[in-house]
């Protein structure tokens, strides 16, 4: 339901929408020509009504970590304030010399943490994330296999009451407590989905890019 090359530009290529770009985010060399590179106080923000019609989600996308700021908000289409029983976060946050990269998503009655599911070195180069949540089962994939830390957890779907809209590159305008806030890493080629997806599927766009 969204595909964004970030090739220079900020267009979906399924919609031929324009993502909306707060603050002063640029491009630069990315891992498939351009990328979008994070700035202070900057983000992505689209409609999140294509991709809420159900239970099951998934994103995969290329990420290349700065460490600077020690946390930020990687992903959300989350509800105004604090409560995780319902809509969808990712985030990275500071680990010694490392950053955790973490997933909390709500099922309607409780939060499923996937907490962290990697630790990237803060001098990490390209890593390629994909989630699949279906109405059984999440997994996470990292470089195109399941992640070795929190990669599977038993789940019934994502529960989407009273979450609007998409942010990508910062937690906000919702997500913003525990200092999710804008995140400065760049990203590549973002794929989203309103179902799952397979781990053929994430094979494929893991293998074309690499």
């Amino acid at each position: 339901v969204l595909y964004l090359p970030l090739d220079g530009f900020n267009l979906d290529l399924i919609s031929g929408n324009e993502v909306g770009m707060v603050g002063s985010p640029g491009y630069t060399e990315g891992k498939v020509n351009e990328c979008y590179a994070g700035a202070p106080d900057s983000y992505m923000t689209y409609s999140s009504a294509g991709m809420t019609t159900g239970k099951e989600f998934s994103v995969a996308f290329w990420y290349k970590i700065n460490p600077d700021p020690l946390r930020g908000g990687i992903m959300a289409i989350s509800p105004v304030g604090d409560s995780r029983s319902v809509g969808f976060r990712m985030f990275h946050e500071n680990s010694g010399a490392e950053q955790a990269i973490g997933l909390n998503f709500g099922d309607g009655a409780a939060e499923v943490w996937m907490n962290p599911f990697v630790k990237l070195a803060t001098d990490q180069d390209w890593t390629h994330i994909a989630i699949s949540i279906a109405t059984d089962t999440a997994r996470i994939y990292v470089n195109g296999e399941i992640a070795p830390t929190n990669g599977k957890v038993a789940t019934t779907g994502i529960d989407w009451t009273g979450c609007d809209g998409l942010t990508i590159a910062s937690g906000m305008p919702n997500f913003v407590y525990w200092d999710h806030l804008s995140d400065n890493s760049l990203y590549d080629e973002i794929h989203i989905f309103n179902r799952a997806i397979t781990a053929a599927e994430v094979q494929s766009f893991y293998s074309v890019k690499k």
